[in-house]
C-alpha cells in the first residue's frame, strides 16, 4: 500500500515534501520514489497526512469560529469547493487513513480491520494499474470465501506475528522473517555467505542468542527493541510543509494541479469513477479467463502521463498487434451489420 500511495502522491506532492526535506539529487528522490525504504516512506506519508489534512480543515475551522457555528461534517463537506480541495480530502479520508488504521489493524493483529482498510484502500491498485496487487487481492479475496470456516478462522488469527509477545507490536509474516534474517546475519562476518555458513548459524542460533543475552547481561546492556518502540518527532515538518502548502496557495487553486502548480489531468477528480471499472473488467476476466497478470489502462496523474502512455511510439510489438487486430475486427463485425 505505501508504494501505490507514492506512485499516485508523488507528482501531487511528495515531490515537493521530499525536496523541503533534503532528498536533492536525482538520486536521493528515485530512491524515495521507489519507497523501499520502508520506515523513511512511512515517515513521508505521516507528514503529508498530517499537515495536508490539518490545511484542509483550518479554514472550516475558522469559518466555525469567527461566525460562532456548530461544527458538523455536512458543513465541513460543503466547505470544499475548489478541485484540489475535493481531490486532497478523496486521497486523504480514503487512502491516507485507511494506510493508518490497516497499519493499526496489523500491530493489534485484529482481521477485522485489516480486512476492511484492505477494501478501502484496493481502488488505488486498480486504478494505478499494479497489477501484481490486483492479482493478490483478488487470489486473497477468492481464498477467503472459499475456503472452510475452520481455516478462515486460522487465517484471522494470525494475520499477524508478535516476536517479542507485546500483543500490540504485532507484524507481517514477510516482516517477521526480514527482522529473523537481519538478526541472524550480525552472527556472520560481513561478505557474501556459503549455504554451508548458513547452515551452520541457524542450527546454533539458539545457542547463540543464549550467549549474546547472557553478555548482554553481563555487561548491563539491554536488548533495543524488545520493550522501547523509538517514535520520531516529526512536528517541525508537518509545521515546515504546512508552510510551504500556504506558500503554493495549493488549496485555493481554481483548476486541478500538482503543488508544484503543474496541471493534473482532467481526469484525475475521476478516480473512483475509473478504478471501479478497471475492478469490473479485472473480475470479469478471470471469470472467464485463468487468474493471471492483466494490464488495464490506468488512471493518469499528469496530461504528459496520458500522452505518453498513448504514443504509439512507447508501444510494443505485441500491443500494436493487438490493437490492429481489434480495429480490424470491430470494423468487421460494423460491414457484417
Amino acid at each position: 500500500m505505501t508504494k501505490a500511495m507514492f506512485k499516485l502522491l508523488w507528482e501531487l506532492a511528495l515531490v515537493d515534501l521530499d525536496k523541503m526535506l533534503g532528498f536533492r539529487s536525482l538520486k536521493a528522490l528515485a530512491a524515495s520514489q521507489s519507497a523501499s525504504d520502508h520506515h523513511k516512506s512511512w515517515q513521508i506519508l505521516e507528514i503529508f497526512f498530517y499537515a495536508m489534512s490539518a490545511e484542509l480543515i483550518l479554514p472550516y475551522a475558522r469559518r466555525v469560529l469567527a461566525d460562532n457555528l456548530e461544527p458538523s461534517v455536512r458543513g465541513f463537506l460543503e466547505h470544499l469547493r475548489t478541485p484540489n480541495q475535493k481531490l486532497m480530502y478523496y486521497i486523504l479520508f480514503n487512502f491516507s487513513l485507511a494506510l493508518h488504521i490497516f497499519r493499526a489493524g496489523v500491530r493489534w493483529n485484529n482481521s477485522e480491520v485489516i480486512l476492511a482498510r484492505r477494501s478501502k484502500s484496493s481502488p488505488l491498485f486498480f486504478g494505478l494499474n499494479m497489477p501484481f496487487y490486483m492479482e493478490a487481492y483478488s487470489r486473497d479475496l477468492m481464498i477467503r470465501m472459499q475456503c472452510p470456516s475452520v481455516v478462515n478462522e486460522f487465517i484471522a488469527n494470525h494475520e499477524s506475528y508478535s516476536v517479542s509477545g507485546n500483543e500490540s507490536k504485532g507484524g507481517g509474516g514477510d516482516f517477521v522473517l526480514e527482522n529473523l534474517n537481519r538478526k541472524s546475519k550480525s552472527f556472520m562476518s560481513p561478505g557474501l555467505q556459503s549455504e554451508e555458513r548458513w547452515k551452520i548459524m541457524y542450527r546454533n542460533k539458539d545457542r547463540l542468542d543464549k550467549i549474546k543475552a547472557n553478555l548482554q547481561m553481563q555487561l548491563s546492556i539491554a536488548e533495543k527493541d524488545t520493550d522501547y518502540m523509538y517514535t520520531s518527532d516529526i512536528t517541525d515538518e508537518i509545521t515546515s510543509f504546512r508552510t510551504l502548502i500556504r506558500q503554493k496557495q495549493y488549496l485555493q487553486q481554481n483548476t486541478l494541479t500538482t503543488l508544484s502548480n503543474k496541471p493534473t489531468d482532467s481526469k484525475l477528480l475521476q478516480f473512483s469513477e475509473h478504478a471501479q471499472q478497471n475492478k469490473d473488467l479485472h473480475y470479469s476476466h478471470i471469470t472467464t479467463h485463468k487468474l493471471s497478470l492483466r494490464k488495464l489502462t490506468p488512471i493518469f496523474i499528469l496530461q504528459e502521463h496520458r500522452q505518453k502512455h498513448f504514443d504509439i511510439a512507447n508501444k510494443t510489438k505485441t500491443d500494436i498487434i493487438s490493437q490492429h487486430s481489434f480495429i480490424i475486427l470491430n470494423t468487421v463485425k460494423c460491414n457484417e451489420l
